[in-house]
């Protein structure tokens, strides 16, 4: 039995070292034949997929603009590097991108007698599973389950599912291309000018649309290492 078993452990140590040699001898891909190379430490969750989701769950009857909305579900737009204000370290134009938002209740009940929570994610660009948790919850309160039936009568969620889109647009870890070396999540309580404008653009959304009051505020975030 040791001896089967001493057998199988040097099978799969030479079949790993087999894999190893063949990854190390087939050449590299283009994208990586370069002198620099810029990998990103997590898989990206792009504004693109915060675009398409909300293009799928718009048709909800449960889902609506907010009352700080501009146009549609959109209620500001980052500065965009094309009008020259500020340049990317890597010399890249990054466009001006939609900051978008909405409500999740029932309309069938007045708001009159609903709390108000608060849904944030994305000030911190490169903290993809925030954005999957969100997500998910975002299914889960418009879904036909119970639970979700009785949340939606009795509160209004308000949405900001993507808070720093250029950030996110551009890889960067906390900061953006606007406010570079500074961890933009700081600007919420900082009575510093200027505040970054995609989180200074969001806090003027979520007064409007909370009228200053609200029961909760949720920002989603990775989880630490050793946290629940």
């Amino acid at each position: 039995g040791e001896l089967a078993a001493d057998d199988a452990e040097r099978e799969a140590r030479f079949a790993l070292a087999a894999g190893l040699a063949a990854m190390l001898a087939a050449p590299l891909p283009a994208a990586l034949a370069q002198d620099t190379v810029r990998i990103a430490y997590s898989r990206p969750y792009p504004v693109a997929r915060t675009l398409a989701h909300l293009e799928q769950i718009a048709d909800s009857p449960y889902v609506a603009p907010l009352d700080s909305a501009l146009d549609g579900f959109i209620y500001g737009h980052t500065l965009g590097t094309a009008g020259g204000h500020y340049t990317d370290e890597v010399g890249r134009v990054i466009p001006s991108l939609p900051l978008v938002g909405f409500r999740i209740t029932d309309p069938s009940v007045p708001d009159a007698n609903k709390a108000r929570i608060v849904l944030t994610s994305g000030t911190h660009a490169s903290e993809s599973t925030a954005h999957l948790k969100l997500e998910g919850l975002i299914n889960a309160l418009i879904s036909d389950a119970p639970e979700a039936v009785s949340l939606r009568q009795r509160i209004v969620f308000l949405v900001y599912p993507q808070v720093n889109p250029e950030g996110r647009w551009a890889g960067y870890n906390r900061s953006a291309p606007e406010a570079q070396g500074r961890d933009v999540n700081r600007d919420w309580r900082s009575n510093e000018e200027p505040l970054h404008t995609a989180v200074a653009l969001t806090q003027a959304a979520i007064l409007q649309d909370t009228g200053g009051s609200a029961l909760m505020s949720i920002d989603f975030h990775n989880l630490r290492s050793g946290t629940i």
